[in-house]
């Protein structure tokens, strides 16, 4: 009956690496028979080595635990997974009606639906397998690095009661600007219109440009730029828990500089092209070009008065924190 014993210790021992096996063998064994003690019958063999389990199981025991996701970073995972797919499913959706509806010779119920399920299914694959293969890395890199605990890299105590509460404001207010960027930005590339509408009896047609050139290239760079930073205030807004004075203060400026150089920009003579203000300053007999100048001025306006608003809001969380929690120092 003894030849139960090495026979366990084979099934357990073929499993684990080979520069284990030979201890692992001895300690196992004597582990049985301190088990046994005396009493080395068959059917005490039987009853020990049923109680120890299936060698596979027992194997799991000599073996550290393979992950491709730790526990550790399991809960970062889960977060910024939510985050990357949410905003590759927006970006996605806003695609798919793009096309929807830009699309000639379909139904556009039909273009909806048809582009719409399958982009968003892709971009939700892809934005989980981006992140798992990205979080993958940096498991691989902390088992071959394995970096010491540092008292340093202890996550500051969030300024906000719920911390998810944040997490699922900043993945909106993420998703919302990413979705939009892009739209706004496709507008931008795109700068062109085809227009055959009557109105009353008057006709309006023309086909091309809105803006002058230079607008989409100057804007279309700074804009992107605009959204990555914004993207990233939005991951260290998260992190620390809301916004520490530093953060404020960058956030401060790129929105303050992004709106003097829209203000600019938009606000210049030459920004809309001049043969889409005189079709349509003849077709309907009016000087256009006043009418537009005010409409971006009161849209501009309204852009100006919302942003103040939303600063002195963030500056005076900043200096008055919500009571009973603790006022981070910078």
């Amino acid at each position: 009956m003894n030849d139960y014993i090495q026979r366990y210790i084979y099934d357990v021992t073929k499993r684990l690496d080979e520069k284990q096996r030979e201890d692992i063998s001895k300690e196992l064994e004597a582990n049985i028979y301190d088990m046994l003690g005396e009493n080395q019958s068959d059917e005490n063999i039987k009853q020990v080595l049923t109680e120890l389990g299936s060698p596979a199981k027992m194997a799991m025991n000599y073996k550290e635990p393979r992950y491709l996701i730790s526990p550790e970073l399991f809960d970062d995972y889960k977060h910024v997974l939510v985050i990357v797919v949410s905003v590759f499913v927006g970006i996605a959706f806003a695609l798919g009606i793009i096309d929807a509806v830009t699309s000639s010779g379909i139904e556009i119920l039909e273009g909806v639906l048809e582009t719409l399920f399958g982009s968003i299914l892709s971009a939700g694959f892809n934005g989980f397998a981006i992140t798992t293969l990205i979080f993958a890395g940096i498991e691989l890199y902390r088992k071959k690095v394995n970096p010491p605990f540092k008292v340093e890299s202890l996550p500051k105590i969030p300024k906000v009661e719920s911390k998810k509460n944040l997490r699922v404001e900043m993945i909106i207010e993420s998703v919302f600007a990413i979705v939009f960027g892009y739209i706004f930005i496709h507008v931008l590339l795109t700068n062109f219109v085809d227009i055959n509408a009557v109105w009353d009896d008057v006709t309006f047609v023309y086909a091309g440009s809105v803006l002058n050139m230079w607008v989409p290239n100057l804007f279309v760079p700074w804009f992107i730029a605009y959204l990555v930073m914004t993207v990233i205030i939005k991951v260290f807004q998260f992190k620390e828990g809301g916004f520490t004075k530093p953060l404020a203060i960058f956030y401060t400026l790129l929105e303050l500089s992004s709106l003097v150089l829209m203000s600019i920009i938009m606000t210049r003579s030459n920004t809309f092209n001049p043969l889409f203000i005189e079709n349509v300053s003849t077709t309907f007999g009016i000087d256009f070009a006043y009418h537009i100048n005010i409409a971006v001025k009161g849209i501009l306006s309204f852009i100006w008065i919302f942003l103040t608003i939303e600063l002195i809001v963030t500056w005076y969380k900043i200096y008055h924190p919500k009571k009973g929690l603790p006022k981070q120092k910078n």
